[in-house]
């Protein structure tokens, strides 16, 4: 049985890199230029079977259930292009790619399907005449810049938080971003979601996932990669967990990516957030980052007395979703 403790913030955080609004009193960030705006494009095109690309992820399709293997899957390129003059001109390009990945059929019906039910709101428009592609576009805003000034601003917002009178400060990664495979601080990247949940309970992300009941949708074999910044090191998740929603055929779960870092606070982190069944592809989805994190906090590891801590550690700003409020749940 988990018992749950609530640790307040005693002191005010600056705000992350690319985030609107600074606290008061707080320096801005280095390179922290504010939300780029510009136009989101998501490009899909069928490529092969469920079957076919499980067979690559190493997935025997005959072991899930109610799977269709012939059904289609979708290669799916997501670009930002930016407004002139919105990116440091050191960093100007015409657009930016930030995965390239593959998605269940089901989800693109339901983007496509939306963005007609949306047409014409922030400039969304569906462009089926490209040669055997779809893509959906609309304008946006993306909080974008270098892995180095994101580490930096990362830095900076842990110097000056304190999440309780036991902790003065956290040491694992407050982020994760959205980028097309980076491997150095140079590479650019988006800002997409808050860790808010870790481990302290002698496990590596692999133990804990193995040690965690979970039943995900089929789809999550496809999930795209986010990153973190691990002190000098910018890696991308370990492990996948997730547990499906109603409606059980849609790619609708709660979906956590874990990751082992260099930490004596945490040494598996996680970002827990809900999958929509559009996989959030428009603008304004709702990430449920709040109950998703009590969900995946309170569901792992099942085999043993833990005890939980929930930590104000500041790293809500920027971000859409109504639920994010900065908290991260310690289990250990």
């Amino acid at each position: 049985m988990k018992r749950r403790t609530f640790v307040k913030t005693v002191a005010a955080a600056a705000v992350g890199a690319g985030a609107s609004g600074i606290a008061a009193g707080q320096p801005e960030p280095e390179g922290a230029d504010g939300p780029v705006e510009g136009v989101r494009i998501h490009r899909f095109e069928r490529e092969g079977t469920v079957a076919e690309h499980l067979a690559d992820a190493d997935v025997a399709v005959d072991d899930l259930d109610g799977v269709d293997p012939e059904a289609a899957v979708y290669s799916h390129t997501e670009q930002f292009v930016p407004r002139r003059g919105q990116l440091r001109t050191e960093r100007g390009r015409s657009s930016i790619t930030l995965q390239e990945t593959a998605v269940p059929e089901s989800v693109f019906e339901s983007t496509v399907q939306r963005a007609r039910e949306r047409g014409g709101k922030r400039g969304l428009a569906v462009d089926e005449r490209l040669s055997g592609a779809v893509e959906v576009r609309y304008e946006d805003t993306a909080e974008i810049d270098t892995f180095g000034q994101f580490r930096l601003a990362e830095r900076e917002l842990r110097e000056q938080a304190s999440v309780g009178p036991d902790v003065t400060d956290v040491d694992f990664p407050l982020h994760v971003y959205k980028a097309d495979d980076p491997d150095g601080s140079s590479d650019l990247g988006e800002r997409t979601g808050p860790i808010n949940v870790g481990w302290d309970v002698g496990m590596d992300a692999a133990a804990v996932d193995n040690g965690t009941e979970t039943w995900a949708h089929w789809s999550i074999y496809l999930a795209s990669d986010r990153y973190v910044i691990d002190g000098f090191q910018v890696k991308k998740q370990d492990e996948h967990m997730g547990w499906n929603l109603f409606p059980y055929d849609q790619a609708n779960q709660h979906h956590a990516r874990l990751y082992d870092v260099n930490s004596s606070d945490s040494p598996v982190v996680a970002q827990a957030h809900r999958d929509p069944v559009d996989h959030g592809h428009l603008f304004d989805p709702d990430w449920e980052f709040a109950d998703s994190r009590d969900y995946v906090a309170d569901s792992s590891p099942w085999d043993g007395d833990y005890a939980e801590a929930t930590w104000d550690i500041n790293n809500e700003h920027g971000y859409d979703d109504s639920t994010c409020y900065g908290l991260f749940d310690r289990v250990y």
